[in-house]
């Protein structure tokens, strides 16, 4: 990842940067490295990092797509989260405001598990505009509700263990930004903000 970044610096500052797309694009893969603050998903207990891989896939008005991560959950003792697996996949719809701006819609289901073999599933809908900003600069912010069950356990450190399980609902927002060196390869960030934790993701992608 640093190599990728380094690269793509030095495209930018030699004076070989070309046109980024006319248009926001909805065919991608990109690869990530999370830094987590707090408990980022209720599987968590404490801050960690780790790794998020992304693809879409768009046609006409539509696209598709999914993420998978994996973070470190802290924690320690019998209770210690270690590390969570998370997936995402949806679909949606993006209609154009303006030439630039792109309004997402998507519906999906995400999933969550740890290596205590806690678990969460559900829903969720998610709101918001992708918009290029000039040439080279893209801008989205998103708002996510998500609606599911979750299911937790809990050690005394006796050996007794408490299973636990639960509907729970949340709303999350996510803003980001992501600087094309070309039309197709380009670098960012976006961070999600929870009442639980929050999470930053930088990122490589490839636009095809």
């Amino acid at each position: 990842m640093k190599k990728v970044m380094f690269a793509a610096a030095s495209l930018a500052l030699s004076g070989g940067a070309v046109a980024g797309p006319d248009t926001v694009p909805w065919t991608y893969i990109d690869a990530g490295y999370v830094l987590q603050s707090g408990a980022g998903t209720s599987l968590a207990d404490e801050g960690g990092d780790g790794y998020k891989i992304r693809g879409s896939f768009g046609l006409n008005l539509f696209h598709f797509g999914g993420e998978w991560y994996q973070v470190d959950g802290g924690g320690s003792g019998p209770n210690k989260a270690g590390t969570i697996d998370s997936y995402d996949l949806y679909v949606g719809v993006h209609p154009s405001i303006t030439e630039q701006i792109d309004l997402v819609v998507d519906i999906g289901y995400t999933e969550s598990e740890n290596d205590r073999d806690d678990k969460t599933d559900g829903v969720f809908l998610r709101v918001g505009p992708r918009a290029m900003i000039g040439e080279h600069f893209e801008l989205s912010a998103y708002l996510t509700s998500t609606w599911g069950d979750a299911e937790f356990s809990v050690d005394d450190g006796l050996d007794n263990i408490t299973q636990f399980a639960d509907d729970f609902r949340g709303v999350t927002l996510q803003v980001g930004g992501q600087w094309y060196f070309t039309e197709h390869f380009s670098v960012g960030a976006d961070a999600r903000l929870e009442d639980i934790g929050d999470n930053v993701n930088l990122f490589a992608r490839w636009s095809f």
